[in-house]
C-alpha cells in the first residue's frame, strides 16, 4: 500500500470535475447518519478555522482519477451539502469578530467567511495500490472508537459470507419490509437467517454469534443446499407477506417468522 498526503482547498474537493469521481458509498461504507446540528458544528469548525481529522480516499482509477471514500463521508456530505444550500449554520451560533453567522447558508455568508471557507485546507490522505482486505481493514481500524453498529462492522469485513449476505439483502422479500436498510438494518435480518439455516433450527443470533459465523465461512459455498433453501424460504416470506405492514415493522419481528417450525420441513 501507498500512502500520499495531499493539502487540497475545499473548493477544489467541491467543485464540478471532481466531485463525481468521489465516491462516498463504497459497499463497505455506512450510510449517511448525521444529524443537522452535527452538521452544523463541523460547518463552524471550518468557518472558524480549526482543525479537523484527515480524510483517507483510496485511488481506484486513473484518466481521470477516481476515489472512494475509506474514512471522512460523513464530513464531505456535510461540506458538499453546505455549499449546495441544503442546510444553514445554527441560529444560535457565535459571530466571527463583527460578521453574523447565525442561520445563514453558504450564500448568505459575507465575501470574507465564503473566502475562508473556499480556502479552508482539507488533509486528504490518497491510498494506492490496495487491495480489498487491506482497505477493509483500513476503515475498520479508522472507525474504531466511533458509533458504528455492528452489522456496519460486519459489512466492512471481507469474505464470501459477507457477500452472500448482501446478495440476499437484493431478494424481493425485502423491498416488502416495513422497516428500512437504514445502517444494514436488513443485511442483520438476512445474516441472522443465514445463521438460523446453518445451526439448522432456532439459536442464539446476537452480534457475537453472528460474528463469527462471517470470520468462520468466509469461504462459504453461496450454491449449497442450505443457500438454496434461504432463498426458497424468502420466496415463501413474500408470499406470505406481500405488502408492507406496520404488524411486522421490526427485525425481531422477521426474524421470528423466519423460525417458525414449517420452515424447517425439508419438504
Amino acid at each position: 500500500m501507498e500512502i500520499n498526503k495531499r493539502p487540497w482547498p475545499l473548493a477544489t474537493v467541491c467543485n464540478a470535475y471532481l466531485r463525481p469521481r468521489i465516491d462516498t458509498e463504497p459497499d463497505y461504507q455506512r450510510p449517511a447518519v448525521w444529524s443537522l446540528p452535527q452538521k452544523q458544528l463541523l460547518i463552524d469548525t471550518i468557518v472558524r478555522g480549526y482543525d479537523m481529522p484527515k480524510f483517507y480516499w483510496r485511488k481506484v482509477g486513473t484518466k481521470p482519477d477516481k476515489y472512494e471514500v475509506v474514512d471522512g463521508q460523513q464530513r464531505l456530505r456535510t461540506i458538499w451539502g453546505f455549499v449546495d444550500g441544503d442546510f444553514s449554520l445554527a441560529r444560535d451560533a457565535d459571530p466571527i469578530g463583527s460578521m453574523k453567522i447565525a442561520g445563514c447558508k453558504y450564500a448568505d455568508l459575507e465575501d470574507d467567511l465564503r473566502i475562508a471557507i473556499d480556502t479552508y485546507t482539507l488533509d486528504v490522505v490518497i491510498l494506492e495500490d490496495t487491495d480489498e482486505d487491506e482497505v477493509r481493514e483500513m476503515f475498520l481500524r479508522l472507525q474504531n472508537g466511533t458509533t458504528l453498529k455492528a452489522q456496519e462492522k460486519r459489512n466492512a469485513m471481507s469474505g464470501a459470507m459477507r457477500d452472500f449476505v448482501k446478495g440476499l439483502v437484493d431478494h424481493p422479500f425485502f423491498a416488502s419490509c416495513f422497516f428500512s436498510n437504514t445502517r444494514y438494518n436488513h443485511d442483520l435480518v438476512a445474516a441472522q437467517m443465514t445463521l438460523l439455516e446453518l445451526k439448522g433450527g432456532p439459536a442464539n443470533v446476537k452480534n457475537a454469534d453472528l460474528n463469527r459465523m462471517y470470520k468462520d465461512h468466509q469461504e462459504f459455498n453461496a450454491s449449497g443446499p442450505k443457500t438454496a433453501k434461504i432463498r426458497r424460504t424468502l420466496g415463501y416470506l413474500k408470499e406470505m407477506f406481500p405488502q408492507k405492514t406496520r404488524s411486522w415493522s421490526a427485525t425481531a419481528s422477521y426474524r421470528s417468522i423466519y423460525s417458525f417450525p414449517i420452515f424447517w420441513s425439508d419438504t
